[in-house]
């Protein structure tokens, strides 16, 4: 017979044959291994008559791993159709999620051989369906206890009804329940991921609108969930071509700039994305694109230059990470605003603006710049078109540079094709001859 699992939420199933529990000591997942079987499993079992599942389930604790002193927790219910050791298994059984402080010794009755610590669990399972339909539960909600630890000491609420939205690159984004306010949770499981923290806080510090916040965690941000706001909605890939939400987004990014040029200069230590260019990427980039290793010797050869004229203009904040699925709208459409701010770094004006222009429709990007410019007017009273073309000379080459060392960190995706056709057909190098040795 083909077993078969299905999870349910807790306490919804009822008519309870069998309580399990997925337990963990110092970080790391116990399985038992029973006397008759060669695989591994967690501990459960069936429910005694009179006895409540909770209880059932301390017991098996108990009785398959010898936990003593544990805390533990609903997690889920599931349905379960099997056959185990020539005998056929069907019903419903509620799971529970435990943390062990102390193991003792398993009682001499115990059906259980012996127990092992995994970091993950083991390939030879013994109910592998089971294992696939709870175990990402267990992991969401190892997760999501992480996530409630770090905001402890900065909140007296807890965040409940967690529904995962998105795991990349350790980032683990869910929407939640803040002292039942909707909200969207951010947490950061990586050390340099952990940036982003720090400029909401830099943002907010400086007076640039943002997603409001909640709570701050030292590894989590917790915010207002805007699919969920009254006031603003996501922004949708037509907003692209809108030139009325463009104009709105040209008044967030003028703010961010301005206000920017202080942060930048109260804050030496800020990183920009040119950062990244150093004469070691210089070197695997010539290494990855051998064909072109004359544009890159050329490059390295005037390379103090470079990093000269990278520090020449006037740097400000710069969020260099637009897209329309990074930003949000007023329902009236008047404003509008990015979020999301891993990748906010010092840079020129101008790299944003154009970041943001060749993702719009011309008549969107059009009308962005113009308002833009029209508000850089309205407060200094002309537009220095010289310090935009300089900015532009510099970004033309530093810009190219940069793509293709991220893209090559992240396998050359398909956005670095650009970059990639720079290199290959020559532009790049007239680019940087016209920078670097000032040829007209």
């Amino acid at each position: 017979m083909e077993l078969e699992c299905k999870a349910y939420p807790f306490n919804t199933l009822g008519d309870y044959k069998y309580a399990d529990i997925v337990s963990f000591y110092e970080g790391k997942w116990i399985f038992s291994k029973h006397k008759n079987r060669t695989t591994w499993e967690t501990q459960g079992g069936h429910i005694e008559e009179g006895e409540a599942p909770l209880e059932a389930a301390k017991r098996e604790l108990f009785e398959e791993a010898g936990a003593v002193d544990f805390d533990i927790e609903p997690l889920c219910d599931y349905w379960i159709r099997a056959e185990v050791d020539g005998v056929e298994i069907t019903g419903n059984g509620q799971v529970y999620f435990a943390n062990v402080r102390t193991l003792g010794d398993s009682p001499h009755e115990s059906e259980m051989e012996k127990i092992c610590l995994f970091d993950a669990p083991p390939q030879d399972v013994t109910y592998p369906p089971y294992s696939t339909e709870i175990f990402p539960l267990v992991l969401q909600k190892r997760m999501t206890n992480k996530i409630n630890q770090d905001i402890l000491f900065s909140s007296d609420k807890q965040l409940e009804d967690f529904q995962r939205i998105q795991e990349k690159w350790g980032i683990h984004v869910y929407k939640c329940k803040y002292g039942g306010i909707p909200a969207v949770v951010k947490y950061f499981e990586v050390d340099w991921a952990k940036r982003e923290i720090v400029n909401y806080r830099l943002l907010n510090e400086y007076g640039i609108p943002t997603i409001k916040v909640l709570v701050y965690g030292e590894s989590s941000v917790v915010m207002e969930d805007i699919s969920a706001s009254d006031d603003w909605r996501l922004g949708v890939a037509e907003d692209l071509q809108d030139a009325e939400i463009a104009k709105n987004l040209a008044h967030w990014y003028f703010t961010l700039h301005e206000q920017g040029l202080g942060a930048v200069e109260a804050n030496p230590a800020l990183g920009g994305e040119y950062d990244a260019i150093s004469e070691e990427s210089i070197k695997m980039l010539r290494d990855k694109f051998s064909e072109s290793a004359e544009t890159f010797d050329y490059i390295l050869s005037r390379y103090e230059k470079l990093r000269e004229l990278i520090k020449m203009p006037t740097q400000t904040l710069t969020y260099n990470d637009f897209y329309w699925s990074n930003f949000i709208v007023r329902k009236d459409k008047q404003a509008a605003m990015m979020f999301d701010y891993n990748l906010l770094g010092k840079g020129f004006r101008y790299s944003d603006m154009r970041n943001v222009r060749s993702s719009m429709s011309e008549t969107a990007g059009d009308a962005f710049a113009g308002e833009y410019k029209r508000l850089y007017v309205e407060k200094y009273g002309s537009y220095s078109n010289a310090t935009e073309a300089e900015e532009k000379r510099i970004d033309d080459v530093a810009a190219c540079i940069y793509s293709l060392y991220a893209a090559v960190q992240q396998g050359m995706p398909k956005w670095a094709e650009g970059a990639k056709m720079e290199v290959i057909d020559g532009t790049l190098l007239k680019r940087a001859k016209r920078l670097l040795d000032c040829e007209v």
